[in-house]
């Protein structure tokens, strides 16, 4: 059985460069307030002055995999993320509660499943995921009761939160399990 370490890795995530972000960044803080008329023309005409750096960003991507419209990804950032964003973190940072972690029962058998279907040739997280929960619908159900249980008293766990949670549990073991460096 081959390492899995050493086969190539498939990118689920493509972040633009810090350069490229920087001005995404600076762009959508200038046009914040513009309508979207007004915002896709700047957007056009900034994608017209800052063809190079958009060429490159697409060739990076490329060559990561990405298969995708890298113009229109960068818009979709600058309009949807980037445009949003607060600058002022204090006055928007709420409060966080404890994180509570899974079993260790829970978290072998996440990596456990990982490593048997890590050589699958269509296995990927999502993917992953769905078997697993499959595959281990009994220890789920216990790991859900168990914390529902623990949390009664304060009433803040939904179930619905704990599954995005379990959830994200899942696709991050995979996402280190695959980069994990020997």
């Amino acid at each position: 059985m081959d390492d899995p370490r050493n086969k190539s890795l498939t990118t689920y995530r493509f972040n633009v460069s810090e350069t490229v972000h920087t001005h995404i960044d600076e762009f959508a803080r200038i046009h914040r307030y513009d309508n979207r008329k007004d915002y896709k023309s700047a957007w056009q005409d900034w994608c017209i002055s800052h063809s190079e750096m958009i060429q490159s960003e697409t060739e990076r991507h490329i060559r990561m995999g990405y298969q995708g419209d890298i113009a229109d990804k960068l818009f979709k950032s600058g309009r949807y993320y980037y445009r949003v964003k607060s600058k002022d973190k204090s006055a928007t940072s709420k409060h966080r509660n404890a994180y509570k972690r899974l079993s260790h029962c829970v978290l072998d058998a996440m990596d456990t499943h990982i490593s048997l279907h890590i050589d699958e040739a269509h296995f990927s997280p999502a993917i992953g995921y769905n078997t697993f929960c499959l595959s281990y619908s009994n220890l789920i159900l216990k790991e859900l009761k168990s914390a529902l249980k623990q949390e009664d008293t304060n009433n803040n766990l939904e179930t619905a939160e704990w599954v995005q949670r379990f959830k994200k549990t899942y696709k991050n073991r995979y996402y280190i399990y695959t980069r994990r460096i020997v």
